[in-house]
């Protein structure tokens, strides 16, 4: 029987909640979520893609993802080699045209088993809303000009990831364990971009005190909190703005204030310590 329901039990509640965070976060930056087992069985979707499927949601549960792939995309690379325990983005082309950006994130389970998450978005319909053809020419001309030599094929495919999500104002995830050089690429994003004439901010949530972390970002106004400036001060979403803000070992951030984050990185506003009126920004 197909089901899309895992054991109840205090870890399956503990895991539920951390997938369903995660979705809430990666849904904010992709289009579409599919959850499968480690054989590419699919057990729950969230978000759509216009026509990318040709199954409804609900036919699709319970389906095998490697099999859809087979209908649906041109298989380079094979969605069967992305079925390992460690997290990767790749570009996939669909028979149709379309170029979907793909991150696959494991998630273990209370019973030891294997989870992938398949984080999906639409760069076709990216570009259509927000590149027009010169955009791309120079986007091609910046790309020349970067500094960034690369000779392994794993490393050209994360340049031309870069060079797709540069065009584009949507969120961007960058996933690698720490010295892989993730600001070098989001410079190399930067750079590619419409907004490399605009502000670059890089911040390492890590290294600010956890009391100090929400003024930084958020910036604050007069009296909002003893010892603060009385001409209030702009955080660094503010000073991005129009630009593109980096922000480094965000998973150290607390959980209080990703909630608050979350928004900023939906709604692209802002509500500075002691101030009732949100700042409406516009930032990558």
């Amino acid at each position: 029987m197909k089901s899309n329901q895992f054991v109840s039990s205090p870890s399956a509640d503990t895991l539920h909640q951390t997938i369903h965070a995660l979705k809430t976060m990666l849904l904010s930056i992709y289009n579409e979520i599919l959850i499968t087992d480690i054989n590419g069985i699919i057990l729950e979707r969230a978000g759509s893609i216009n026509g990318l499927w040709e199954a409804s949601p609900h036919q699709m549960v319970g389906s095998s993802l490697l099999e859809l792939e087979k209908r649906i995309f041109l298989e380079e690379p094979s969605m069967k080699d992305l079925l390992k325990k460690e997290k990767t983005s790749t570009l996939q082309t669909s028979w149709n045209g379309k170029k979907i950006l793909m991150t696959i994130i494991p998630v273990s389970t209370a019973d030891k088993s294997e989870l992938l998450i398949w984080a999906l978005r639409d760069l076709n319909e990216d570009r259509l809303k927000e590149a027009s053809e010169t955009d791309l020419n120079n986007m091609a001309a910046a790309k020349l000009a970067s500094p960034l030599v690369a000779h392994s094929p794993k490393m050209i495919d994360v340049l031309h990831t870069a060079e797709m999500v540069s065009v584009v104002s949507s969120t961007v995830l960058l996933l690698g364990e720490s010295g892989v050089g993730k600001e070098v690429i989001a410079k190399a994003i930067h750079e590619m971009g419409s907004r490399k004439n605009e502000p670059f901010v890089a911040v390492n949530c890590g290294a600010i005190p956890e009391n100090l972390l929400e003024s930084e970002l958020f910036g604050y106004e007069e009296g909002a909190f003893s010892g603060a400036k009385k001409s209030g001060a702009r955080g660094k979403f503010e000073i991005a703005d129009k630009g593109v803000l980096f922000l480094d070992e965000i998973a150290e951030m607390p959980l209080g204030l990703q909630v608050k984050l979350l928004r900023a990185l939906q709604e692209r506003e802002i509500t500075p310590l002691g101030d009732l009126n949100r700042k409406k920004l516009i930032f990558k």
